[in-house]
């Protein structure tokens, strides 16, 4: 088995699939790498593939208006294990965010529209693919939250 299948049955977003789809899912996976504060993703840009990170650490911001102009700020932080990038699911297919690499970030890179047909093709893994993403949503949705109520609770 070579390393980028090995890789693909790792991550948690695949743990419970059907080891036929990482075979179908493999053909459309490359191994990427990004060297300390390299940009992976750039808001704005074309969503044309998703990351799952096997290595590394990964910065999540966004610009917001200041009195000196618009300036970063950090919304969260990825690492092994995570998915980086959804909004290939979504109509625009635009990134939402700037990604920077906060260290070496070793990461599959799926590609999204190949990935998209394949779930078109094979309804049970995407059908499968919406149930993990789901849970990848809930989970940051609740870790915003706790966030939210931190920023808040600074301001009471």
């Amino acid at each position: 088995m070579d390393r980028i299948r090995r890789l693909l049955a790792q991550q948690p977003i695949f743990t419970a699939f059907d080891p036929g789809w990482l075979d179908l899912i493999h053909p459309i996976t490359r191994l990427a790498r990004f060297a300390t504060g390299s940009r992976l993703l750039c808001a704005g840009d074309a969503a044309e593939q998703f990351f799952l990170l096997t290595e590394g650490a990964v910065g999540l911001q966004t610009m917001v208006p200041s009195e000196d102009g618009p300036r970063p700020v950090a919304i969260g932080t990825l690492a092994a294990g995570d998915l980086l990038g959804a909004s290939w699911l979504l109509p625009s297919r635009q990134w939402r965010y700037d990604a920077m690499a906060m260290n070496d970030v070793e990461a599959l890179a799926i590609d999204a529209d190949e990935f998209l047909v394949l779930c078109e093709r094979e309804h049970r893994l995407g059908y499968r693919v919406m149930q993990a993403l789901g849970q990848v949503f809930a989970r940051r949705l609740a870790e915003t939250r706790l966030q939210t109520l931190d920023v808040y609770a600074n301001w009471s």
